[in-house]
C-alpha cells in the first residue's frame, strides 16, 4: 500500500519510472537487500537443523526424556527461520509426542515474536506473519485429524493471540506511513520539498553508479545556468548546478577514474611517440637509492609510500646522463598501469620554459599542463580549466618537471608545491641539484653503474635489443673492460653505458670489432657520425654536422656552463654560411640531436644534456687551444661559480675528458687537467 501510494505520488510530476525504484529503495531501502540476504543464510540454516532435531524428538523412552527437551528447546532458539520447516512436520504427523513438542516450540517463538513486534523490520514483521498463519492452518488441520489431542486447543489459542498482536502492529505501521504521505499531499510546500530533497540526489546517484561520464556533459550543460538573488537577500550569485545537488557528485573518484580509464589507451599510445621518451624506450634497472636506502630493482610499489598520500612529491635528482629523465618516464608507465598508488594516473611531462605571455588571470603551469594533456589525450579542445583541478587536485595527473634545475628562476618560481594555490598533488621532479622543495617529499637518487655491475647491464640491454646472441661471453668481458678503462675509476653514467653498447652493435654489424673508440669524447662524436650515417637522402657530412654541433653545444653553455635554451636567431649567425637554417633544420629533424621549443618556438635545446656538455667542452678547445691565459680565466671563472659547481660538474668532466684526448701531454694540458680534477674532487 505505502509503496502503491510512493508511487502515484511521483507520477503526479511525471516520474514513474525513476519514481518506483526510489519509492522502493526509500521505504524499504538496504534494510530489504540486508534482510533477504541474512534471511535466505539463516533459512537454509534453519531448514538443515530441523531435520535432525525432530529425529530426536521421535526418541521414546524415559531415558532420552532430557534429549527430547533439549530438542525442542533448540527449535526454540532457532526463531522465526524455523516456523516455516517446521509447519510441513507438524502437519498431519501422527507421532503424538512429536506434534506435542513441534506445538510447544510454535507457542514459545510465536510469543518471542510478540514481544519484539515493535523492533521488526517491516520484513520481518510480514514474515512472521505469513508463517504463523501457514503454521496455525497446520495445527487447525490436526485438530479435525485427531480430536482427541487436547494439546491441540492449547496450542491453537496460544499462536492465534500473538498473531493477531502482530497483525496489529502492521495496521499501525500502515496507518502512520499513510498518514505521513496523506500530510505530505495536503501540504504543497512538504510535497514540494520532499521530491526536491529525494529526487534529485538519488538521480545522480544512480548515474554515477552507472553511468558516471554522463556526469561530466550535464555538468558541462548546467554549467552556464546561474542566476543572483534580490538585493534584499544579498544579491550572491546561485548555480544551478548547486540547487540541484549536483556539485556533490559531479567530481567524485568513480566519474574522474572513468574520465581516466577512457583516455588511458590513447595516453599511453601518445606518451610513447614523444621523442623524450621514444629514446628512452629501453629501460634496465639499475642501483638507485630513495630516502637513503638502497634499491637494487625499482618498481612502481617502492614508489607507493610516496604517491598514495593526498600530496605526493619526488624529486629525482643527479648528474647529468644518470638517467633521471629515463626513470622520470618510467615512473609515468607506472602512473598508466596503476602501480603507483590505488588509481591510474595520467602522465603529463613538462620539459620546455613556461609561456608567460598570457591573458590575465590565466597560470602559466596551468596553462602548459593543458596543454601537454590536450596533446596526450589526443583532442581537438582543451579540457574545462575545472576538470582540470580536479584531476590535479585528486590525483588522477602525474606531472613530470623534466631539467628543472637548469630551467629560469621565472619557471622555476611557478613551481613551489608548499603553496596553497599550488593544485599538483602528484609531482616529479627532476634535477641536477638537490632541490629545497619545502614539502614533504622523496628524494630518488639513480645511482652510476660500478665495474662490478657493468655485465650485467650490457647483457640486459643487449637482450632488450635483441643482439645478444652476436656477442661471445668472453667478447662481452672484453667490451666491457674496455669501457671501464675509459672512464677509469669512477662510475659509468647510464648514458655513456647505452652509448657504448650502441656503438658496440655497430662495430659488429660493420665487422669492424676492434674499432671500438678510445677515449669518451671520441665515443661521443662516434654517436654523431652514427646518426649522421643513417641519413640515405640529402647528408651533409660528418665534419659539418661535428662543427655545428660544436657551436651549438657551447652557446648552450657558455652562459652558465650548462645546458640551457638558445635564441635560434643567435644560433643562425654562430653558424655562419648561406645554409645556416637548413642545417639547423637537419640537426633537428634528421638526427633528433636538438629540439625546439614550443609554444613560441624561437629557442632550440639538445636532446641530451650530457651530449651538450661534451660538444661544447671540444668547441672550448677548439677556441682556447694551448693559450694558456684563456684557460686560467676560465679556471677563475669556475671558481667563481661555487654555488652552482653540482650543476656544472657534468661539463667540467668533460672539459677533463676531451682535454686529456685531444692536446698531447704538455705543461698546460697537465696543469689544465689537474685544476680540473681538483675542482671536480670539491663536488660533493
Amino acid at each position: 500500500m505505502a509503496t502503491h501510494t510512493c508511487r502515484n505520488l511521483f507520477r503526479r510530476i511525471g516520474l514513474s519510472v525513476i519514481a518506483s525504484q526510489i519509492a522502493v529503495t526509500l521505504l524499504y531501502g538496504s534494510e530489504i537487500l540486508l534482510f533477504s540476504s541474512t534471511s535466505c543464510t539463516a533459512q537454509t540454516s534453519a531448514d538443515t537443523k530441523i531435520a535432525p532435531l525432530i529425529e530426536k524428538l521421535k526418541l521414546e523412552g524415559e531415558k532420552n526424556k532430557q534429549i527430547r527437551r533439549g530438542a525442542a528447546d533448540a527449535i526454540t532458539k532457532i526463531g522465526l527461520p524455523a516456523i516455516r520447516p517446521l509447519v510441513p512436520m507438524l502437519r498431519g504427523n501422527r507421532n503424538g509426542r512429536v506434534r506435542w513438542y513441534i506445538g510447544e516450540s510454535l507457542e514459545n517463538i510465536a510469543g518471542e515474536l510478540q514481544d519484539k513486534a515493535k523492533i521488526l523490520s517491516d520484513s520481518q514483521l510480514q514474515q512472521a506473519i505469513s508463517d504463523l498463519e501457514e503454521a496455525l492452518r497446520a495445527l487447525e488441520y490436526n485438530k479435525t485429524k485427531f480430536p482427541h489431542d487436547s494439546f491441540i486447543d492449547k496450542n491453537i489459542a496460544r499462536v492465534r493471540r500473538p498473531l493477531s498482536a502482530l497483525k496489529a502492529e502492521k495496521e499501525i505501521r500502515s496507518i502512520s506511513l499513510r498518514k505521513t504521505f496523506e500530510s505530505i499531499f495536503k501540504n504543497q510546500w512538504l510535497l514540494g520539498t520532499a521530491i526536491y530533497l529525494v529526487f534529485f540526489p538519488s538521480l545522480w546517484f544512480l548515474i554515477i553508479r552507472f553511468r558516471p561520464l554522463w556526469l561530466l556533459r550535464i555538468n558541462d550543460f548546467l554549467k552556464p545556468y546561474e542566476f543572483k538573488l534580490p538585493e534584499t537577500w544579498g544579491g550572491a550569485p546561485v548555480r544551478i548546478r548547486d540547487l540541484l545537488f549536483f556539485s556533490l557528485f559531479s567530481h567524485r573518484h568513480k566519474v574522474l577514474d572513468a574520465w581516466v580509464t577512457k583516455y588511458l589507451t590513447t595516453a599511453y599510445q601518445q606518451f610513447q611517440q614523444k621523442n623524450t621518451v621514444g629514446e628512452r624506450a629501453i629501460h634496465i634497472p639499475v642501483l638507485a637509492i630513495l630516502n637513503e636506502k638502497k634499491i637494487n630493482f625499482l618498481t612502481g610499489n617502492s614508489l607507493q609510500s610516496t604517491f598514495n598520500k593526498n600530496r605526493g612529491c619526488l624529486l629525482i635528482c643527479g648528474e647529468g646522463g644518470t638517467g633521471k629523465t629515463s626513470l622520470a618516464c618510467q615512473i609515468a608507465k607506472w602512473g598508466i598501469e596503476g602501480s603507483l598508488c590505488e588509481h591510474k594516473m595520467l602522465p603529463v611531462l613538462i620539459e620546455e620554459e613556461l609561456n608567460f605571455k598570457l591573458e590575465t588571470g590565466k597560470q602559466p603551469l596551468l596553462e602548459a599542463i593543458s596543454g601537454q594533456l590536450q596533446d596526450l589525450i589526443d583532442e581537438a579542445t582543451p579540457i574545462s580549466e575545472e576538470l582540470l583541478k580536479h584531476l590535479l587536485q585528486q590525483r588522477r595527473i602525474l606531472v613530470i618537471i623534466d631539467h628543472f634545475s637548469e630551467m629560469s628562476e621565472a619557471t622555476q618560481q611557478e613551481i613551489k608545491p608548499q603553496s596553497p594555490d599550488f593544485l599538483v598533488n602528484s609531482l616529479v621532479i627532476t634535477s641536477r641539484r638537490r632541490e629545497d622543495i619545502k614539502v614533504t617529499h622523496s628524494i630518488l637518487k639513480p645511482c652510476g653503474i660500478e665495474s662490478s655491475g657493468l655485465v650485467k647491464f650490457m647483457e640486459d640491454y643487449l637482450e632488450k635489443r635483441e643482439k645478444r646472441i652476436f656477442f661471445t661471453n668472453p667478447e662481452l668481458l672484453d667490451g666491457c673492460s674496455h669501457l671501464s678503462r675509459l672512464v677509469d675509476k669512477r662510475e659509468i653514467t647510464l648514458l655513456l653505458a647505452k652509448l657504448y653498447a650502441e656503438q658496440m652493435i655497430v662495430a659488429y654489424e660493420d665487422g669492424k670489432r676492434d674499432t671500438l673508440p678510445e677515449s669518451i669524447p671520441n665515443l661521443i662524436l662516434d654517436y654523431i657520425n652514427r646518426l649522421n650515417a643513417s641519413v640515405t637522402e640529402e647528408q651533409f657530412d660528418d665534419a659539418t654536422v661535428q662543427q655545428d654541433t660544436k657551436i651549438l653545444g657551447w652557446e648552450s653553455l657558455k652562459a652558465t656552463y650548462r645546458p640551457a635554451d638558445v635564441k635560434i636567431k643567435d644560433v643562425m649567425q654562430k653558424l655562419g654560411g648561406d645554409n645556416a637554417k637548413t642545417r639547423l633544420k637537419y640537426l633537428e629533424e634528421r638526427l633528433h640531436l636538438i629540439r625546439t621549443i614550443p609554444p613560441a618556438k624561437t629557442e632550440i635545446r639538445f636532446s641530451l644534456d650530457p651530449l651538450a656538455e661534451y660538444l661544447a667542452a671540444f668547441r672550448l678547445l677548439d677556441i682556447y687551444g694551448t693559450d694558456e691565459n684563456h684557460w686560467i680565466n676560465f679556471l677563475t671563472d669556475v671558481e667563481d661559480k661555487t654555488k652552482n659547481r653540482q650543476e656544472i660538474k657534468g661539463f667540467l668532466i668533460a672539459v677533463r675528458d676531451c682535454h686529456q684526448a685531444k692536446i698531447n701531454h704538455t705543461h698546460i694540458s697537465n696543469f689544465v687537467a689537474d685544476e680540473l680534477s681538483r675542482i671536480i674532487q670539491l663536488v660533493p
